[in-house]
């Protein structure tokens, strides 16, 4: 029946005591105790080996159970295990058992590794989805921020908006009431308010408060829109003003007098230039502007010695004007005044970054603007000593060299047009016949251009400047060498030895010749 009922039978022989026939097993199971391993031990004489092909089996019976076509005789194919094949048998069977344990370990290695991956997948696509909602959630975040700053730049530029609107609103108020102030408060310090009737008095009195009062109430409102503290003058400061002292007239400067300094009036009301004027034409030569860009010519062309300027007019806006003054070689030392109606903090500050030397607010009084004004020209720094004219006592080298408070009341653009002028004037030294129409020339301005910015930074005319530095010149000639003194004179530009000596010790308070005795 099969390899063990063989050996079953073979027992019961030996147990019996017969003679042993030949026995036969089925199956040729590999392995211990096996029916290949008894052939090979001569227990059996052979055992046959068939395949059951379960599975083909199975499909023939599934076949005819569903009524399907099948074959009527399936052959197959078997073998006879004997002792000449036993040994080749045993060994393909044993190394079909160790690569059927190699292939089960391979497949318990490939369950866990399948089983890993399942883990690694798993844990992927929970990192994959805590990746995306950390994306979406950043996303969220940058959305709401940019939407944050998006709405502040929307509100930034509201405020600006509505900044601008009520500057401009406050600015169409502070001209007119500049206008009724100024006036109204210089009326009232002249003689003749101070005759008037009482009743006169009292009406008069009444508008300036209310004037006061409405300049506070403008005030008030922009200070609501941007939260600047503006003070309001009281009631009570208001009457306190003293308005019986009339103000001093100075005596009047025609528009022939080159002495008088001169100031540039630039703004695009006819009745604000009227009003300045009013309180100027006193002390003044006036030259007027209807916008920056005329302004900026007329600055160019005439250099006065200082500008009053609004900032909000059209064409050229006063902060533009403002810079292009500076900026400009020819005007760059003119005294810059803002005139506005822009009282904020951050309206002076771009006001004294683009160049102003001082910054006044509308409604303002004529007492203020006046000092303002004079305050400037004075304190104008002067280059008096462009060609070392020192005491002789000094040497030459300390002569010659400019001193430090002249080095430092300079701009870059003031240090290039003196040291320009003064190259000049030394190349043409020796020319008695250079006039500052040559000076000018040379300089590429016109006459008026070149005397009136010298005359600003240096506190003398050009040709007090070329005479200057003729003498200069002169006194280094007379102590270095041994030339004579008509010699000297010639060389340094002087038609006669005669007005050279007059000059020299006009300058010096002593002869040339008794230069070399000292």
């Amino acid at each position: 029946m099969n390899d063990r009922t063989a050996m079953g039978a073979r027992k019961a022989f030996v147990e019996d005591g017969r003679a042993l026939p030949l026995f036969c097993g089925i199956d040729g199971l590999p392995g211990e105790n096996g029916g290949i391993r008894l052939v090979q031990d001569s227990l059996l004489e052979a055992s046959y080996i068939y395949p059951t092909h379960g599975d083909q089996l199975l499909q023939l019976a599934v076949d005819i159970l569903e009524g399907k076509p099948y074959k009527k005789e399936t052959k197959l194919m078997s073998a006879l295990v004997t002792q000449d094949n036993a040994r080749v048998l045993l060994m393909e069977s044993e190394e079909i058992m160790r690569q059927s344990r190699n292939l089960e370990q391979l497949h318990e290695k490939a369950s866990q590794y399948l089983d890993q991956l399942d883990s690694q997948r798993t844990l992927t696509f929970v990192a994959l989805a805590a990746i995306l909602l950390l994306l979406a959630l950043l996303a969220g975040i940058y959305m709401y921020y940019l939407q944050r700053a998006r709405i502040q730049d929307e509100r930034t530029k509201m405020e600006r908006e509505q900044l601008d609107f009520y500057t401009q609103v406050s600015h169409e108020l502070r001209t007119p009431l500049t206008l009724i102030q100024g006036p109204l408060d210089q009326l009232l310090r002249t003689d003749d308010f101070s005759s008037a009737s009482d009743e006169a008095r009292e009406l008069f009195t009444i508008v300036r408060r209310n004037t006061h009062h409405l300049t506070g109430l403008v005030n008030k409102m922009l200070d609501a829109q941007v939260g600047t503290p503006i003070q309001e003058m009281t009631s009570a400061q208001v009457d306190a003003i003293t308005v019986s002292q009339p103000i001093a007239k100075p005596a009047a400067v025609t528009e022939q007098d080159e002495d008088a300094p001169t100031v540039l009036i630039v703004d695009d009301n006819a009745d604000i230039r009227a009003y300045l004027r009013s309180i100027l034409q006193g002390q003044y030569r006036l030259l007027e502007a209807e916008d920056g860009q005329r302004g900026l010519e007329l600055a160019r062309e005439q250099v006065p010695d200082l500008i009053v300027s609004d900032v909000m007019m059209p064409v050229m806006n006063g902060l533009e004007f403002c810079q292009q003054v500076k900026k400009d070689g020819i005007s760059s030392h003119i005294p810059v005044i803002l005139l506005t109606a822009r009282a904020l903090e951050k309206h002076q500050i771009e006001g004294y970054e683009s160049g102003a030397d001082a910054y006044i607010t509308k409604p303002f009084s004529p007492e203020l603007l006046l000092a303002r004004i004079d305050n400037l020209l004075q304190s104008r720094h002067q280059l008096k000593d462009l060609w070392g004219m020192k005491p002789a006592t000094e040497t030459v080298a300390e002569a010659a060299a400019p001193t430090e408070a002249a080095a430092a009341t300079t701009t870059p653009i003031e240090d290039a047009f003196i040291s320009q002028f003064k190259k000049i004037v030394e190349e043409r030294l020796s020319d008695s016949n250079l006039s500052v129409e040559d000076l000018a020339a040379d300089m590429g301005l016109s006459r008026v251009q070149l005397y009136r910015k010298v005359k600003a930074l240096t506190g003398s005319t050009p040709i007090d400047l070329l005479r200057k530095a003729r003498l200069a010149q002169a006194r280094r000639l007379l102590l270095e060498s041994t030339q004579t003194v008509s010699e000297i004179a010639y060389q340094v530009g002087f038609a006669s030895p005669s007005y050279f000596t007059k000059c020299y010790k006009d300058e010096f308070g002593t002869v040339p010749g008794e230069a070399r005795k000292s």
